[in-house]
Parts: structure tokens; C-alpha cells; sequence
């Protein structure tokens, strides 16, 4: 093991174990609602080495992103594991019936919101998820329409406007005060607030 992977290994230790403290916060001072038993296992399965060694490269390491294959592969086994992801209840095929999601339970939607809250928390190092949605909004072309009710129901809960974008179906966190469309809208992305201060609105 050479001295870059170590010290990647030990940021991504460090990083993980900061991510899980803030989904525990969130879940609990926040969204609510979600078993403690889900909080405290929540990710584990970053631990396992097919994660956690390629998630270390990717993220930490220099050139860690040139084996995108590996980092696909990472990726591939934590959505499948972990059912706080919407993709762990999506499927794709080659039958017309096997490119769809069903629904994702309640409790599980709650814990994604927590999820959310926890990742921007610790790669924005703030609960305002501007910076982190613009760079994630692409990953979510999913979810089916009960999900996404049950999504919308959670942050509505939690004093979070959100705006369902058709047909691309993007999810957008906007402030009470602010709406701005994405994808063939009247803004560009760079150009729109997503702004939202847990903080301040949960005093």
C-alpha cells in the first residue's frame, strides 16, 4: 500500500464517519421520524472494501477518477444495499416492464431527506444545499410518483419548498422566497437559488 492510498483511506475514514454523525443529527433534530437503529447503521456498507477502497481513490487520491470503472462498480454495490437509495428500488432490463421503480417506503424516503442533509453538511460544510444540489441534480432522473409524493411530503414537513420539475422529473430544494426553473426553463442552472437554512427555519 503506498503512502497516497493511506492517507486517502484515512480522509475517506474521517469523511464517512463526519457524513454518518450528520445524517444521525438530521435524522434525528430534523427530519425525525426515523429508527434509531436505521441512523446508527446507516452507510455501513461503505465499509466494506469493495467501497471503501475505490470510493478512497476516487475521491481522495490525485488521479483517483482516471478508474472510473472501479468507482461505477462502488457505486453499483451501495445503491443495492442500502434502501435510504431510491435506486435500491429502481430496476433496469432488456423487458419493456423492467426499467421502473416502485415505491420506497415511508420510512426509508425519511431517511434518504436525512441522507441528503448529512452529505451537504459535510461536502459543503453547511446544512445549505446550493453548491451540493447543483453538482448532484443530474443523478436524479428517478423515482416514481408515489415516492416522489412522499419526498415532497417529508421536506414540506420539515419547512423545505421543493419543486418537481417535468419530464426530467429533477428534484430542486427552492426557499419559500425563490423559484427557478432548470432544463428549458427560463434561467440557467448557475443562475438559480437553492438556498434553504435549516437552521434558521427549525429555531
Amino acid at each position: 500500500m503506498t503512502n497516497n492510498l493511506l492517507i486517502a483511506i484515512i480522509q475517506y475514514l474521517i469523511s464517512t464517519l463526519r457524513h454518518k454523525a450528520y445524517v444521525f443529527y438530521a435524522g434525528v433534530f430534523i427530519v425525525g421520524d426515523i429508527p434509531i437503529w436505521r441512523l446508527l447503521t446507516h452507510d455501513l456498507s461503505k465499509f466494506n472494501p469493495v467501497e471503501f477502497i475505490n470510493y478512497a481513490r476516487y475521491y481522495k487520491m490525485e488521479h483517483g477518477k482516471a478508474n472510473e470503472n472501479a468507482f461505477v462498480a462502488a457505486w453499483m454495490h451501495h445503491q443495492k444495499r442500502n434502501k435510504h437509495h431510491p435506486e435500491y428500488w429502481t430496476t433496469v432490463g432488456i423487458f419493456d416492464w423492467s426499467n421502473r421503480a416502485v415505491e420506497m417506503p415511508m420510512t426509508y424516503v425519511r431517511e434518504w431527506v436525512a441522507d441528503l442533509l448529512g452529505a451537504s453538511r459535510e461536502y459543503t460544510k453547511g446544512w445549505d444545499m446550493n453548491e451540493w444540489i447543483k453538482t448532484n441534480i443530474s443523478r436524479w432522473d428517478y423515482c416514481d410518483e408515489m415516492t416522489l409524493a412522499h419526498y415532497r411530503k417529508v421536506l414540506n414537513q420539515i419547512g423545505i419548498s421543493v419543486a418537481l420539475l417535468h419530464p426530467l422529473k429533477k428534484l430542486i430544494y427552492i426557499s419559500e422566497e425563490t423559484w427557478c426553473t432548470y432544463c428549458g426553463g427560463d434561467h440557467d442552472l448557475d443562475d438559480c437559488d437553492f438556498s434553504i437554512e435549516i437552521g434558521e427555519q427549525n429555531e
